[in-house]
């Protein structure tokens, strides 16, 4: 695969894309006034030094990432150039070796700050195992550099080279740094990979279109929020006939640049101009927007932005994050999940959640399936324990839990919130002691919200009732109560729609969706069962104990018992949720009577 680019100005060539600190202009070289004072030098910018050489005399030059045992290398590791020339030095890391290497300098003389480049202006180049690239400069400032490879134990073990550039008395060089630039930049600690913006870092793709008549980028336009962390791919793809450029000057300098990566090398640097981009090239550059604006986007090629290759970058103000437990749930992709298994494992006397450490990261979606095999010889319990819940801590898709009696299997769809660790027991008697504890920690997240939407008139009483113990007198009385999930071709509906309960009473409410039919289905009463003693849900899998629900869903084949004692006279409206089935007729109520 061919590699994109990274530009630093101008239509063809660059001024600096990437900076390095510390300086950008090595001011004026003075000496006596004489009649024999050389002439100024014909090009002191970066673009006027890349723009005064014929690139097709360039000279290549090759540097190899060596390792041998623990003998680690750049061969050759002596480079010279002659000020005034074009050059490509390709660095390479071949296939064969074993780790990632930098070719990065080392001082406050950085050769970087000595060469005109027309590609890259880099700082530093992390080279992926059997990643090569290509920088084209132009030496302009006589000396002799430090380079290494900035991995610790790597210059320790051989990895340093120098780089000498010869002849150019007298020349001078303009970095051509832009004069509004915040050199604190270079410094904020968000260019650090470790840091927690890029635990939540968005990302955004940007294709380079191409049609007989026009050409674009896809979107055109694309909003960032300040402050936020992005991986912003930009790819040409391989069915295109020409290179691209996306030059955003004005942004790329607002931005805190962590890198540009491509599947050749990392390349870290105070800013960009443009992103190069050949065919079949892909870079993906990790940046965080600072400062809010609306900047223009376009291809510098003639003609490219002509034919409709323009666009714009807005930044503003991040909207407000996920707060309730719905906005979470909603605000991940479910097709992105990662399912987490538990297993409650027997072992003569010794019993164990099989793992029993569990790592999640926050605002990401999960699915943790929580498994009792059949050669098991006893119920299990998977509870928190303690003030800090584990339930308390993450928005649940399917089931707002507080403990989970595990006959079967089940499975929690969540998304975790709250930074964390948080304990795990099953509540039989001695089956903690035996061994049957666990710990789940959430990652990340810091300063994330949670509200589990409990609805304000949920009177919490009804969490420490009696009754919602099995072994109260209400349930040796309990009524069944049957319904069912009906289908036809041109209706749907509750078999009976209308159900009569009386208040105090215990019910085993169940629910079913037949195997003949075609769709799930949910029995959503959101207002009934917030004010029912809730002992448990109960199906062929698993018992699910909380405060309360707000729905029930119904996979085909599926049934499930609500073990409920209705406490507040009225009549609640039930439906199915799934859009166009209540205006099929599945609605329907419950009247609770004195």
């Amino acid at each position: 695969m061919r590699r994109g680019f990274l530009n630093r100005a101008g239509s063809y060539v660059a001024a600096v894309a990437l900076f390095l600190a510390g300086g950008c202009d090595r001011g004026e070289v003075t000496g006596p006034e004489s009649p024999q004072e050389p002439p100024p030098p014909v090009a002191v910018t970066a673009s006027e030094w890349v723009g005064s050489v014929d690139w097709d005399q360039r000279t290549v030059v090759d540097v190899t990432m060596v390792e041998s045992g623990a003998a680690l290398a750049y061969s050759p590791n002596v480079l010279s150039f002659e000020a005034g020339k074009p050059y490509v030095l390709r660095i390479i890391n071949p296939a064969s070796n074993s780790s990632k290497h930098y070719f990065s300098p080392e001082g406050l003389e950085s050769f970087y700050q000595a060469v005109a480049t027309r590609k890259i202006q880099t700082a530093e180049a992390e080279y992926k195992i059997g990643g090569s690239l290509e920088i084209f400069f132009v030496p302009v400032l006589a000396g002799t550099y430090d380079i290494i490879c900035t991995i610790t134990g790597h210059k320790e073990a051989g990895m340093t080279a120098t780089a000498t550039i010869t002849g150019g008395e007298g020349n001078q060089l303009d970095l051509e740094v832009a004069p509004d630039f915040d050199f604190s930049l270079t410094t904020d600690s968000r260019r650090s990979g470790s840091h927690e913006v890029w635990s939540a870092a968005e990302e955004t793709t940007i294709a380079m279109f191409e049609s007989q008549s026009a050409y674009g980028f896809v979107p055109p336009d694309i909003n960032l929020s300040r402050d936020v962390g992005y991986k912003l791919t930009l790819d040409n793809p391989s069915g295109n006939s020409s290179k691209h450029y996306y030059t955003a000057a004005d942004f790329y300098k607002t931005v805190v640049l962590r890198k540009a990566d491509d599947t050749q090398a990392e390349i870290k640097a105070p800013y960009l101009k443009a992103v190069e981009l050949l065919i079949e090239g892909s870079t993906t550059l990790f940046m965080v927007p600072t400062v809010d604006g609306v900047y223009d986007v376009l291809c510098t090629i003639p003609g490219h932005a002509d034919l409709g290759m323009t666009g714009t970058v807005t930044v503003g103000e991040a909207p407000p994050g996920p707060v309730t437990s719905s906005e979470w749930v909603n605000s991940v992709n479910w097709n992105d999940k990662t399912v987490v298994d538990v297993y409650m494992v027997e072992s003569g006397a010794s019993l164990a959640f099989s793992p029993n450490s569990f790592t999640f990261e926050a605002g990401k979606p999960y699915v943790l399936r929580i498994n009792n095999p059949e050669g098991n010889a006893s119920k299990h319990y998977f509870s928190p324990e303690g003030l800090e819940s584990f339930y308390q801590a993450v928005a649940t898709r399917k089931i707002q839990t507080a403990e989970a009696e595990i006959g079967g299997s089940l499975e929690i769809f969540f998304v975790p919130v709250l930074a964390g660790t948080y304990d795990i027991i099953c509540t039989i008697t001695g089956h903690k002691e035996a061994g049957m504890t666990a710990t789940a920690t959430i990652t990340g997240g810091a300063g994330n919200q949670l509200d589990l939407e409990v609805a304000p008139d949920f009177d919490q009483a009804l969490t420490t009732d009696p009754r919602r113990s099995g072994s109260h007198a209400v349930w040796t009385t309990a009524v069944d109560v049957a319904i069912g999930m009906e289908e036809t071709q041109s209706s749907y509906g509750f078999v009976p729609p209308d159900i009569d309960l009386t208040s105090d009473v215990g019910y085993r409410l169940t629910l079913d969706n037949p195997a003949a039919n075609t769709s799930k289905h949910y029995y959503t009463a959101a207002d009934f069962y917030k004010t029912v003693v809730l002992r448990k849900a109960d199906d062929t899998q698993a018992e699910i104990k909380a405060p309360y629900l707000k729905a029930v869903e119904l996979l085909i084949d599926g049934s499930t018992t609500l073990y409920v004692v209705p406490t507040v006279l009225g009549t609640y409206g039930v439906l199915c949720t799934i859009p166009g089935h209540a205006t099929l007729g599945m609605t329907g109520t419950i009247t609770v009577n004195p």
